[in-house]
């Protein structure tokens, strides 16, 4: 509990735009050009530095942009990874033949879950009457 309350006043949104702003001076990368590898638009980092209370995911999406990990100076970041990628690419694309197996599978996973729930569920009402 007390933690809690020691991190209560970090300004987040400053941490972030005092950290981009010391990777733009070492690196001459624009302030419009970090937005839109983070996938903002050029006016939406002021926002945010304005923010005290800035979300984690928009928080690791600077932090991915910069190559920063922002933990080291926001506490409650410091379960997120941000500078991994994942596996698989977001929207990355598949073939209808992938989709229609991935939802037989799942379709599969759920009617075995489904009779075991009821094959549970029908011993727990025999159990009852006796």
């Amino acid at each position: 509990m007390f933690m809690r309350f020691a991190y209560m006043d970090i300004h987040k949104g400053q941490i972030v735009q005092e950290k981009i702003n010391k990777y733009r001076n070492t690196s001459g990368v624009s302030l419009t050009q970090i937005a839109k590898k983070a996938g903002y638009k050029h006016a939406m980092p002021y926002r945010h530095f304005k923010d005290p209370y800035l979300p984690s995911h928009i928080i690791l999406r600077y932090g991915k942009a910069i190559g920063y990990d922002f933990s080291e100076d926001i506490p409650d970041l410091q379960n997120e990874n941000i500078l991994e990628d994942p596996e698989e690419p977001y929207g990355s694309t598949k073939s209808l033949e992938d989709c229609m197996s991935e939802r037989d599978m799942w379709k599969d996973k759920y009617i075995e879950l489904l009779e075991k729930h009821n094959a549970m569920l029908n011993e727990h009402l025999e159990r009852g009457k006796k």
